[in-house]
């Protein structure tokens, strides 16, 4: 049965158990404030919350998920946001460490109006840790991670897309660092014969072997801000390889030129930037992956300043 909360300096330990749930629907786990180690979760996830879930955690709030493996199949399909991951669906705070997904990962959104903010990630789906430092250290996924839309022909606009093979989403945190993190298993964005009529398609659709996308800064009073950092850097990538083949593939007809829909895609990243001085540093990071990206056409395929659709064997789009 999923547990709704469990708090600060609170520590479950496994002792290397597995728990098998069948048809399980929700995390066990809600909110993650305290610690969570050396257990493991089989059986099969469905999540039916509206905006997805994982099956470890729903958010990692400030605690520490550690020597965790996931088992379960997961598969989502509601119309609604998607932010879907092996380990935990949000992370604000914290870390995670010493963790496995082996488990599939399957999304698919029918929505008239195209997918909204999407999050998909073998480890972790959205990171958002408003002026926090965030830690994802030793990781692995070793399956493989679709997000097939289902797309009305009016419109594919996505205010955010991020799917990867370790985190899917990383936004406004202080530092992120992702250490020592692999994958193995093919990452994928499928759409076919999209029309894109709508000027709000314009926010990119971006899919990396380890990060589909990852921005920098905090809100304060709704605006960004960015923290002067002693070292400079607030993105590392560090001792990170990909072996699975990143697709984004899709074909959109866009018929708008305000639209100018964009796709970025990388073995590492699909979209990376630090910000205001402060950088994204990749080290000691391989890809042997085959990367794929999106087919764009239509009179707003190629709207500037942005290009269309980039490709990279390491990142798609960073500055």
């Amino acid at each position: 049965t999923s547990i709704n909360e469990l708090p600060e300096g609170r520590v479950i330990d496994g002792n290397g158990k597995t728990i098998t749930r069948t048809n399980a629907t929700a995390a066990l786990f809600g909110t993650v404030a305290g610690e969570v180690k050396n257990l493991t979760l089989a059986g099969n996830f469905t999540a039916t919350a509206s905006q997805g879930d994982a099956p470890f955690a729903g958010v990692l709030a400030g605690g520490k998920i550690s020597g965790c493996t996931n088992n379960m199949s997961i598969v989502f399909d509601k119309a609604d946001h998607a932010y879907v991951a092996g380990i935990a669906k949000k992370m604000t705070g914290g870390t995670i460490e010493d963790c496995v997904n082996n488990g599939t990962i399957n999304v698919k959104l029918n929505n008239a109006k195209g997918q909204k903010n999407v999050a998909i990630g073998g480890i972790v789906g959205q990171i958002d840790g408003d002026g926090n430092d965030i830690l994802v250290k030793n990781c692995l996924n070793t399956n493989s991670i679709t997000f097939a839309p289902v797309i009305a022909s009016t419109d594919d606009g996505s205010p955010a897309c991020g799917v990867g093979g370790i985190v899917g989403w990383m936004r406004r945190a202080k530092s992120f660092t992702l250490e020592n993190c692999d994958n193995k298993g093919n990452v994928t964005y499928s759409a076919e014969n999209v029309t894109s009529t709508d000027g709000s398609a314009t926010f990119p659709i971006c899919v990396g072997g380890i990060v589909g996308v990852g921005s920098t800064g905090k809100s304060v009073n709704d605006k960004m801000v960015i923290d002067d950092l002693d070292n400079g850097i607030n993105v590392t990538i560090s001792d990170c390889d990909n072996e699975g083949t990143v697709y984004n593939c899709g074909v959109v007809n866009t018929t708008n030129k305000a639209s100018g829909k964009r796709a970025f895609t990388g073995g590492l990243a699909g979209f990376l930037l630090g910000q205001a001085g402060n950088h994204a540093e990749i080290s000691s990071c391989t890809n042997t992956g085959a990367v794929y990206t999106y087919d764009l056409s239509g009179e707003g395929a190629s709207t500037a300043p942005f290009p269309s659709s980039v490709a990279g064997g390491l990142v798609g789009f960073g500055g």
